[in-house]
């Protein structure tokens, strides 16, 4: 299994064969949804397209929706799970796959919705979740904890790329927000710009170069410490929120939460490795 070349938007080569086959087909609509969106995909487009009946595509798939389950497999493909570093901990494993999706994700921002709203059920999906299982259960991971972690990883990944497209398609074009040398410039959208710097510089790649954090405006204002109706809100046993709270219960990563267990004790936070430290609680 390699990782597909072609830029996003171009046709793959039609098989030697005279017949169409499934994968072709996921594919070259995989191809039609980069080149125009997802809104006007239709199967019809579809075997125009390929230069065959725009009714042949059923003979492969039911419907649309089966269509989709294919290009979400073939979005998979393109991770080429096969190069991944198996031999090494797993917390290399785990980011290294998680590094891929996001970037093949980002590559078809019209497919991420496909990719985000269906399970991958290809055989190499599910040979790679059973070894990416077996991998960490060999690491003392109880099982069970073993598949909380890498479902909420790749929820984690997904959801980062479900956002970050938003800004690509457009919608900063259709944004209200005010710029910084307008007058109706507030706090919100300072936040919002700061949030979108903060982010740019946590999600490159470590071969992409180094990226300065946007100044902040007034950094003696954000060094000041909160307050809540008047008290300054404090941390656990009464420690300022800037320290951490020493209590194993309530300890935080960056990671989202098992809420599948009794509170709301983080999975990932008992095996954290690569992630980061423990977080303030606040009340």
């Amino acid at each position: 299994m390699t990782a597909d070349p072609r830029p996003p938007g171009e046709l793959p080569e039609p098989p030697m064969r005279p017949t169409l086959t499934r994968e072709y087909l996921a594919v070259a609509a995989l191809a039609l949804i980069d080149a125009h969106g997802l809104r006007k995909f239709s199967m019809r487009k579809l075997g125009t397209a390929v230069g065959f009946d725009p009714m042949a595509v059923y003979r492969y798939y039911d419907d649309q929706e089966a269509l989709f389950d294919g290009v979400a497999e073939a979005l998979f493909t393109e991770i080429d799970v096969d190069s991944l570093p198996w031999d090494g901990p797993w917390q290399e494993l785990a980011r290294e796959y998680c590094m891929r999706l996001r970037d093949i994700l980002l590559r078809h921002p019209h497919a991420v919705q496909v990719f985000a709203t269906r399970p991958v059920r290809s055989s190499a999906s599910i040979d790679t979740g059973v070894k990416m299982l077996t991998k960490l259960h060999a690491a003392g991971i109880p099982s069970a904890d073993a598949l909380r972690i890498t479902r909420c990883l790749r929820e984690f990944t997904i959801g980062h790329a479900l956002a970050i497209p938003v800004t690509k398609l457009g919608a900063e074009r259709r944004s209200r927000k005010p710029r910084p040398d307008s007058p109706d410039y507030n706090l919100l959208a300072e936040a919002t710009d700061a949030t979108a710097a903060t982010a740019a510089c946590r999600h490159r790649r470590p071969d992409s170069g180094p990226l300065e954090p946007a100044p902040h405006r007034d950094r003696a204002q954000s060094a000041a410490p909160r307050r809540t109706g008047g008290h300054r809100r404090t941390g656990a046993a009464g420690s300022p929120c800037g320290q951490r709270d020493q209590h194993p219960l309530r300890r935080r990563t960056h990671a989202c939460h098992d809420q599948t267990s009794s509170g709301s004790v983080s999975t990932l936070g008992r095996h954290r490795g690569w992630l980061r430290g423990p977080r303030p609680f606040r009340k």
